[in-house]
């Protein structure tokens, strides 16, 4: 009889834990173990810890500047070794464009895109597949990602090319800020917001739901190689237009 009951505690134990974990991985925050965690070390950076410093003038200085010194407190924080160069960040506009064209592959060849999950659930935002390999000579691929490059009337000797102004990195997050402003808050009696948000054009807009402190923003992400010949008028920089950024020679460049 012992043993049976036993058995029944340990049976209930295992149960309640396995629910609660399945439960708790909906939840903001949860599923994450009780287990020791440490933060990795970034490729290529280095740890600042956390400290403070004077802001203001110094003693040296009292007599120039009206205002008064203080001491500020900064937490730890990750910062590159050195800066980027332009084999790292290359790497970056390469992925912008091959993320691209695997949209606009998926739209005639849906193995481009993951449509659900391996035990088949559908997603509600495909995913690209990097996998599967872009065929850069294959005039079927080319045709499917047309518009990525430049058109015929802008083309230079008749070349395809990309079109870097159409390189363009879309991201989003959460404006935690206005969020968390008390006017914003979620009124469980009426169920709904009662606050307003900025969005991204500086517009004042009622909220409607948790969506409305989701902010999105689309920077183009191809450098301006023209800037060697715009900054420096007396100097003979067409080839750094033409070669800096794309060479390989210059890829230790920052």
């Amino acid at each position: 009889m012992k043993k049976a009951t036993l058995y029944i505690i340990l049976l209930g134990g295992i149960l309640f834990h396995s629910c609660k974990n399945e439960i708790n991985q909906f939840l903001p925050g949860g599923g994450g173990s009780s287990k020791s965690w440490f933060e990795p070390i970034p490729y290529g950076m280095a740890y600042i810890p956390r400290g403070s410093y004077l802001m203001g003038p110094s003693d040296d200085e009292v007599k120039i500047f009206n205002t008064s010194s203080r001491r500020v407190s900064i937490e730890s924080f990750w910062m590159d070794d050195t800066e980027i160069t332009n084999n790292e960040y290359r790497q970056f506009v390469y992925w912008v464009r091959d993320s691209i064209a695997r949209t606009l592959l998926a739209q005639v060849y849906p193995e481009f895109m993951y449509t659900e999950t391996a035990k088949g659930v559908p997603l509600t935002q495909p995913i690209i597949n990097w996998r599967e390999k872009i065929n850069w000579r294959n005039e079927d691929h080319l045709q499917a990602i047309d518009d990525l490059f430049m058109p015929e009337h802008e083309r230079f000797a008749f070349t395809r090319e990309i079109d870097s102004r159409k390189l363009v990195y879309d991201y989003g997050w959460v404006d935690y800020k206005q969020a968390a402003r008390r006017a914003n808050s979620y009124n469980h009696e009426n169920r709904r917001y009662e606050g307003t948000v900025v969005n991204q054009q500086g517009e004042t807009i009622p909220i409607a739901n948790r969506s409305s402190f989701l902010m999105r923003e689309a920077v183009p992400v191809y450098p301006d190689t023209l800037c060697w010949i715009r900054d420096f008028t007396y100097t003979y920089n067409e080839p750094y237009t033409l070669k800096y950024f794309s060479h390989v020679g210059f890829d230790n460049y920052p």
